[in-house]
């Protein structure tokens, strides 16, 4: 189990480093010019996993409540 823990904590570390690096890299190329894109796209590694986590969190929200309301009936 200890093992297990440890592995999750260095692929948290892992993810949040490629996070890091994905932004400092939209980052650059967006100062330099290279890539055109919007601020938003620039800043997405920040803002998507969240995003992402949220969305999960939605459809089983939504899920169950369709679950519930078919038990109604």
């Amino acid at each position: 189990t200890h093992i297990f823990i440890k592995n999750l904590m260095n692929m948290n570390k892992v993810l949040i480093m490629l996070v890091i690096v994905l932004f400092i890299v939209f980052l650059i190329l967006k100062l330099t010019g290279v890539i055109g894109w919007s601020w938003w796209w620039v800043i997405s590694p920040l803002w998507l996993p969240l995003a992402c986590v949220l969305g999960v969190f939605m459809l089983i929200g939504l899920m169950i409540g369709i679950v519930s309301l078919i038990e109604l009936l």
